[in-house]
């Protein structure tokens, strides 16, 4: 379905990471989608293994040539949420 996937660390403390992410898929009636957003991660200290994993996304429909990620390549346009430090 055309997914392509980005994702960035956002911040990290002990046994927690956090990323943003955005991904392009298309449907069944071939209609582009681009979701973003947020994940929180943490792990088990003794392990090493992810424990709890939570996601906050929003779905946009986009039109083909507002795509970011095309011919297999990760381009991109414009961030739409810029780190700072």
């Amino acid at each position: 379905n055309g997914y392509r996937l980005r994702k960035e660390l956002f911040c990290f403390s002990g046994d927690k990471i956090a990323v943003q992410f955005w991904y392009e898929w298309f449907d069944e009636n071939k209609q582009w989608w681009r979701t973003y957003g947020l994940e929180h991660w943490t792990f088990d200290e003794t392990t090493g293994l992810m424990k709890e994993r939570r996601m906050s996304g929003n779905d946009v429909k986009i039109a083909d040539e507002e795509r970011w990620y095309k011919d297999g390549g990760l381009e991109r346009g414009p961030d739409p949420a810029p780190l700072t430090e």
